[in-house]
């Protein structure tokens, strides 16, 4: 952006913010696949890791679980899961104009709170 236009533009914040919160979930792996590096084998830390990274990718389909099929106990256990393992949908700061924040049940979604109004305007 800056090297093309030698200036950088109001527009420039869109990508800016989304490379940032691409840098935060980056992190997170890191230190993920750090930790596990630490106590179990290389290959065990690769596997944990990318197990954690695929599950956090779907942390909000685990609250959103209808918890009128499941017992209390497994109701109160899948959201005390949900809020221990990462969320890695708040860092997708993707430009989409907010279609996610027009979900049933995430009117109030993370990715805008955290994003605020860059995701309102389109790329």
């Amino acid at each position: 952006m800056l090297y093309v236009k030698h200036s950088l533009h109001r527009e420039d914040a869109v990508v800016l913010v989304a490379v940032y919160f691409i840098w935060l979930k980056l992190a997170l792996i890191v230190a993920l696949a750090l930790m596990f590096s630490c106590f179990t084998t290389p290959l065990l830390a690769i596997l944990f890791t990318a197990g954690l990274y695929i599950v956090g990718l779907y942390v909000q389909e685990l609250r959103n679980l209808p918890v009128e099929v499941m017992s209390p106990a497994m109701a109160a256990f899948t959201k005390w899961l949900s809020y221990l393992l990462p969320n890695f949908e708040n860092f997708q700061c993707d430009g989409d104009g907010g279609a996610r924040a027009g979900r049933a049940g995430d009117a109030d979604s993370a990715e805008h709170a955290l994003c605020g109004d860059f995701t309102a305007r389109s790329c």
